[in-house]
């Protein structure tokens, strides 16, 4: 249930770049490929998921709390 969609991510990103820039997840894994920058793959990801987070919060303190369902 998940190799497919993990798969298919690295896929897709790959395919959007087309070789011309790399995309933050395409950094992140070849620093994960290198035996050397795996702590550099690391940070990126956490530096990541923290900013991931803040926007988060910043979302949720200027919601008001109704969300209005569109069907």
């Amino acid at each position: 249930m998940v190799f497919v969609p993990s798969i298919s991510t690295f896929y897709i990103s790959q395919k959007l770049g087309g070789g011309s820039f790399d995309l933050i997840g395409d950094t992140i894994e070849r620093q994960f490929q290198n035996a050397i920058t795996y702590h550099t793959g690391a940070a990126v990801s956490l530096v990541m998921m923290i900013l991931i987070l803040i926007s988060m919060a910043i979302m949720n303190r200027f919601s008001d709390g109704k969300e209005d369902m569109v069907i």
